[in-house]
């Protein structure tokens, strides 16, 4: 039976997944279409992922020195049996999967059960992660590392126990092989769980889990030369924000100068101080109020509304863990890049999905506890039962109080079959476009064979190629009838 125990058994790990194909499923094949195109698919910078799976090999020419090809991994695997559009869907679904699964465990380890699966109730409220699926880029995967640091980190600063620190160590070298952008997430996370095992366990403990932190972030820094091209750009050019601002406001003209340009395992660590202060620099900088467009202050307000209940979030989890202060710190710790990140939603001055996909994930945490402490008054409110039923009779009917009847309100509330601002329909919504020009303009230079005539644009036109030999339609196919029969084909028919 399920409990409100926040111990991971084995068992979790099978339902994690199953929960996690679940919610990628009812999010592709429904909820996604409440705010796109029925067939709305995300083709940002397709060049450079369609490139990405069709190099020869994983940093061969035409291998961008803007991303990792870590992230790229899972989209090759596909795309060697399904070609580059639908390798690259299926990417994304296996990594909306993974997501899924982990945010179920974030969730469970926090809260219980009942919170892993709110969580993913929670998590189709927010219009981009519906969309995971559907964007044919190398982000799902990457966020899928994210994911995966901040739960290893929550269970890792919560557990004095070794494998919940290796496992934390794996999801920290994961995070920081996924991008260059991941230190921003790797840096509080790896404090946190250094903070956590040098303040508790015996002498031996300490060591132990040291160790077991240290040799997964060690094989990941030797590892990182084999995703990363050799000029690899740094962290620091990429998440300046002063050319935007020049673009869009005239603001911090050029030229723009870096101390260091860090990677890692590209990059000596002692240029580590010199990011960090790069970083710390970025958030001094002024960004004036400007109105651009219509849909640009919409989204601005969207996020403050999204950010509005992540605060309210943080007050609860101080309230509600105020007698568990490890647990305090895991919940913190792990969702506090995220939530460092998302705050500069509130000034953007562009708006794009992979934005959102890395990281909102924190910030439905933050709602979910906001959640759970509304069913918890309401649990406090039924301990009469305790009192006044038989035992045979008392636990099934607090369990359908407590368990059952929670989930199925917000299940309720998510789908909008109960009008609310959680509703798929609610007045607050706005339109997501696709861009679907970005495919025909991809298919347009392929068919009249500019594509094979830059090196590094050539990978692309031969993985095209590659589909036309497998007989397949120069389009992504696997959402055409719903995801969840297609997914059932690809796994019978294998």
């Amino acid at each position: 039976m399920l409990s409100s125990s926040t111990r991971l058994r084995w068992w979790d790990v099978p339902l994690g997944i199953a929960l996690g194909l679940m919610w990628t499923i009812l999010c592709c094949d429904w909820l996604s279409h409440f705010h796109t195109d029925a067939m709305g698919i995300f083709y940002a910078d397709l060049i450079e992922y369609c490139n990405g799976v069709s190099t020869k090999s994983l940093l061969g020419i035409g291998a961008s020195n803007k991303r990792s090809a870590f992230a790229m991994l899972l989209p090759r695997y596909f795309a060697q049996t399904e070609g580059v559009f639908d390798g690259l869907a299926m990417g994304a679904v296996f990594g909306q999967i993974g997501i899924g699964a982990l945010m179920y465990w974030w969730g469970s380890l926090i809260g219980g059960r009942r919170m892993g699966i709110s969580v993913l109730l929670l998590a189709s409220v927010a219009a981009p992660l519906t969309f995971i699926s559907r964007v044919l880029s190398s982000y799902p995967a990457m966020s899928l590392c994210f994911v995966a640091g901040a739960t290893g980190t929550m269970w890792g600063i919560k557990s004095q126990r070794l494998l919940p620190t290796f496992l934390a160590g794996i999801g920290l070298g994961m995070t920081l092989l996924a991008d260059t952008r991941g230190i921003v997430w790797a840096l509080p996370w790896f404090c946190g769980l250094v903070g956590s095992i040098c303040l508790r366990g015996s002498l031996g403990n300490k060591f132990g889990r040291l160790l077991a932190l240290g040799i997964p972030l060690y094989i990941s820094h030797q590892y990182a030369p084999s995703v990363y091209v050799f000029d690899a750009i740094g962290i620091e050019p990429q998440v300046d924000i002063r050319p935007s601002l020049y673009h869009w406001l005239q603001i911090y003209p050029p030229p723009y100068e870096y101390s260091s340009n860090f990677t890692w395992g590209m990059a000596p660590l002692s240029d580590l101080p010199k990011t960090i202060w790069f970083l710390f620099e970025q958030t001094q900088l002024v960004v004036p109020p400007s109105e651009r467009d219509a849909g640009m202050e919409l989204g601005r307000a969207i996020a403050q509304f999204y950010w509005e209940w992540a605060v309210l979030g943080m007050i609860m989890a101080w309230v509600y863990f105020a007698k568990k202060p490890w647990t305090l710190i895991a919940v913190g710790i792990s969702v506090s890049p995220f939530v460092m990140t998302f705050h500069g939603a509130l000034t953007m001055l562009e708006e794009h999905i992979r934005f959102y996909i890395q990281t909102l994930p924190g910030i439905i945490i933050l709602w979910t506890i906001v959640w759970e402490q509304g069913v918890s008054l309401w649990e406090y409110s039924t301990r009469w039962i305790s009192k006044t039923w038989i035992p045979i009779i008392k636990v099934p009917l607090r369990f359908g109080l407590n368990w059952l009847l929670p989930l199925y309100l917000l299940l309720n509330l998510v789908l909008g079959s109960i009008d609310s601002p959680l509703s798929p329909t609610a007045n607050w919504r706005r339109d997501w476009d696709p861009q679907p020009s970005d495919f025909g303009d991809l298919i347009s230079n392929y068919q009249q064979g500019r594509m094979m005539e830059h090196n590094s644009i050539e990978p692309c036109g031969r993985g095209i190629q590659k589909v036309e030999r497998m007989n397949k339609p120069l389009e992504t196919t696997i959402y055409n009838g719903g995801l969840r029969p297609n997914l059932e084909e690809y796994f019978l028919g294998r």
